[in-house]
């Protein structure tokens, strides 16, 4: 039997000195890839892909944050264990490391393969002392491994001088962190039953073709908003509630990380994991607010789970122009009255329909659809053979009885990452109809466009759960525009829609697998018209869906679209437009050259991965004032402050900065350092104080102790967001050879930037420092752009034009972003 072993390195070493490998061929994954789960799904799909001519792949993974489900072998058996990660595969199963855990939350684990494959803490820290300075270096590598307490090093067979160099590191790492070391005997029993293909309970034998799924069917009855859910044995929480349509906040795809899905248990609670114990607040728990992505449901749970938010800053989404030209919107109306059927004129109807219009001067090339041709014998004979045809091109979208022009309406509909919005157009009169906006639905899949490309590749009816769910959002707010302008949806004959990359393929349906995999591949970059029947919308079953062109990896066409919506702002000179959201995207021109890159960003900016970070909803803190009395704050709503949402956080870190409260670094003052002391108000450092996530400044009091606090990770989450933004922009204006300074202005596109205090954006080093006035704001810029594109097809077909002549610059990978993001990580006015 031939074998092929797909494995770590973390579990190289043993797996080689089990004396087993000689009679298999081995490959080792580089042990980063644990920190990039998508990326790890991938590699370990590639490879199995490649191994088909073997007889049995195996892999000594485990889940490994979900990188291993959904992996299929078209034609070989897999067979891996059910643990939970490397760790566990090398103390011998879940169970004795959760023993170990429930001492003590708080350890870092060490094995042999960490130590010769893994990425030394201490050479980290001595490579950011000779990059930014001891003091930065201290604060970088504190927020990296300043969480954990102990070192356990998980002893496994060697020589004896191989066991005291190991152990070495080991003393030295903890040593420098000022780590407690234990050691912990590994147990290899389950490693070599995985090796050698046993059938144990606690290993999983995947048949050829079947996806890998660790859970078993096994029907359990819990109680959701008072109704009843069927849950699978081993399927945890999030998973059942996103299957069962239930609102819940999914900002990272149940990975852990940002502690927004907060569901409360009210019967049969377990107890809180150690990710719950990190994220929550000891009032939460003991109320019973639990983490769905962490709760594994029991017989006779009954938990209430709440709306995840809606949108109330709608006006900033709703950006598109009263009144405009439709002359040109590519659909045109056509009367004609057809000869009559006789026993001397046999022709078909459709034959018949063709050619009285070819007669009133229409092109010979004429088609027309089946659902068309279904209902067209019957409304020839409505009106004696009198109708109107709409058409776009060549192609009949629509036949209707009697010579009368009928209304025709378009959509424009901008597709975001967080959001979606559509306008309601008269193409007849070019006049604004109706507006609409709502979150998209894909959000309970993950907040940002890594987290739905992961989801997306992890089953095989995923993408179209998130094609429905784009489209569903779409046909509600349809519907919504109809019914206030008391018009049919089928009246609506046209629609142009913009969105990043990601968006425009989950609305097609497309694979989204190689835009997360070097070198970023999308399945299309030119523009397409597909029917709306084909993407589920609910308009005229014919009518012509228009999708701008992608530039280029995650460039998608909201860029262009925001390029067109403005052009008033673009149209001289040397422009930079940022069009600032989870995914960050900059267009660069100087008359000449055109140049577009984009960033993530990440969800920051949304208020995700914040402790109390929420959307712009009522309750959050929006504005921030800080002086010697304390600190003045804006709440969106007028009530009591419950969270803080982007606006907030780039005001309340700007102000936090300018009054000293945090250092360049971003690192909270110590309230007893004398230097402190004799520099603060006693009101503010009576607000800086040590939370359950160390250092936190206090924005707000509220009831029972439920605060609303800013806490040191919360400030380098922001930093992060920003780094990458600015970051982007150096790295753009270096390959242009241009400065900041030559530019003539700065656009800020999209919904989060037209409520941004601009000044607060310059002195924390969003943006690098320039004139304010060369500042300027565009709304939702890329909608206003989908609405031009909508009501005149010539400015379109420029548009695709000049998407064939913009660079697209591939920020992955490249060093010169990687040094400047680094240098944009502090919070002061970044000077070029």
């Amino acid at each position: 039997m031939r074998i092929k072993l797909l494995g770590c390195c973390a579990t190289r070493n043993e797996v080689l000195k089990l004396g087993l490998a000689a009679r298999m061929d081995c490959e080792f994954l580089d042990f980063s890839l644990h920190a990039f789960p998508e990326k790890l799904h991938q590699e370990l799909q590639r490879r199995i892909d490649a191994s088909q001519e073997y007889d049995l792949i195996i892999l000594t993974y485990g889940r490994c944050s979900h990188a291993t489900a959904g992996l299929v072998s078209a034609a070989v058996p897999l067979v891996l264990p059910k643990t939970h990660d490397c760790i566990s595969l090398l103390l011998g199963s879940d169970r004795r490391r959760q023993t170990l855990s429930e001492r003590n939350p708080a350890i870092y684990y060490f094995s042999q393969g960490w130590l010769d494959y893994g990425r030394d803490p201490y050479t980290e820290y001595l490579e950011y002392v000779d990059k930014y300075g001891e003091a930065d270096a201290q604060y970088l590598i504190e927020a990296l491994y300043g969480k954990y307490e102990q070192a356990v090093f998980i002893r496994t067979p060697c020589e004896e001088d191989e066991l005291a160099q190991y152990r070495q590191k080991v003393e030295k790492i903890a040593g420098f962190f000022s780590w407690t070391i234990s050691e912990e005997a590994g147990d290899l029993a389950l490693l070599a039953a995985v090796v050698t293909g046993k059938r144990l309970p606690e290993i999983v034998r995947v048949p050829p073709g079947t996806p890998i799924v660790l859970e078993e069917e096994n029907g359990m009855l819990i109680k959701v908003n008072s109704e009843s859910l069927v849950v699978t044995e081993g399927e945890n929480l999030m998973s059942a509630l996103l299957r069962g349509n239930y609102p819940v906040t999914n900002i990272c795809n149940g990975r852990g990380t940002c502690g927004k899905c907060k569901v409360r248990i009210i019967s049969a609670a377990p107890e809180p994991s150690v990710v719950e114990y990190e994220k929550l607040s000891a009032g939460e728990l003991a109320t019973g607010i639990r983490l769905a992505c962490q709760v594994e449901p029991r017989p006779g749970m009954a938990l209430v789970c709440g709306d995840s938010g809606t949108v109330d800053r709608k006006a900033g989404l709703l950006y598109a122009p009263e009144q405009a030209d439709s002359e040109y919107c590519g659909l045109r109306q056509v009367q004609a009255e057809l000869d009559r059927p006789t026993l001397e004129d046999e022709r078909g109807d459709r034959e018949r329909l063709l050619a009285k219009l070819q007669e009133n001067g229409l092109p010979a090339n004429l088609t027309i659809g089946l659902t068309q041709l279904k209902t067209l014998s019957s409304i020839l004979r409505q009106e004696k053979f009198a109708v109107t045809a709409v058409l776009w091109d060549q192609h009949i979208l629509a036949v209707l009885p009697g010579k009368e022009k009928v209304p025709v309406y378009g959509v424009a509909i901008d597709i975001g990452t967080t959001n979606i919005a559509v306008a309601l157009y008269d193409l007849e009169s070019g006049k604004r109809v109706q507006l609409a906006a709502a979150e998209n639905g894909q959000t309970r899949y993950g907040a940002d466009v890594i987290s739905r490309i992961d989801f997306a590749n992890k089953g095989v009816g995923n993408r179209v759960l998130l094609q429905e769910a784009v489209a569903g959002t779409i046909n509600r707010l349809v519907e919504d525009v109809c019914k206030a302008a008391g018009i049919d949806s089928s009246q609506i004959y046209k629609a142009t829609v913009v969105g990043n990359t990601t968006m425009h393929h989950l609305f097609l349906g497309l694979d989204v697998s190689y835009l997360a995999l070097s070198p970023f591949v999308s399945v299309c970059n030119t523009a397409l018209e597909v029917n709306a029947g084909e993407v589920g919308l609910a308009l005229q079953p014919q009518a012509q869906v228009v999708l701008f062109p992608n530039v280029g990896g995650f460039v998608g066409g909201d860029t262009l679209g925001a390029v067109l919506g403005s052009e008033e702002l673009l149209a001289k000179g040397r422009h930079l437009l940022i069009d600032i959201g989870t995914n960050c995207e900059l267009y660069l021109q100087d008359g000449a050259n055109m140049w577009a890159c984009s960033t993530a960003a990440g969800p920051a900016f949304e208020g995700a991965g914040i402790n109390y970070g929420m959307r712009a909803q009522p309750g959050a803190i929006e504005r921030v004032l800080i002086d010697e009395q304390g600190v003045t704050l804006s709440v969106i709503g007028g009530g009591t402050a419950t969270g803080i949402c982007g606006s907030g956080l780039i005001e309340a870190v700007q102000q936090m900065a300018r009054a000293g409260i945090i250092s360049r670094s971003g690192m909270i003052s110590n309230p007893n350092d004398p230097a402190v002391q004799d520099q603060l108000a006693p009101e503010l450092i009576s607000r800086i104080r040590d939370g359950e996530q160390k250092r936190e400044f206090v924005l707000a009091y509220g009831p029972d102790g439920n605060d609303v606090v800013l806490t040191q990770r919360d400030i380098s989450q922001l930093q992060l967001a920003k780094g990458a933004v600015c970051a982007g922009i150096r790295t753009l204006l270096d390959i242009s050879g241009l400065s900041i300074d030559d530019l003539d202005s700065i656009v800020l596109a999209g919904t989060f930037a037209t409520h941004l205090n601009l000044a607060s954006t310059v002195d924390i080093g969003l943006i690098p420092e320039l004139s304010l006035h060369k500042l300027k704001t565009a709304g939702n810029a890329a909608h206003a752009g989908a609405v031009k594109a909508l009501l005149d097809q010539r400015t379109f077909a420029g548009l695709q034009q000049q998407a064939g002549h913009i660079r697209h610059v591939e920020l992955g990978g490249s060093a010169t972003f990687s040094n400047y993001f680094m240098e944009s990580m502090y919070i002061e006015p970044c000077k070029l």
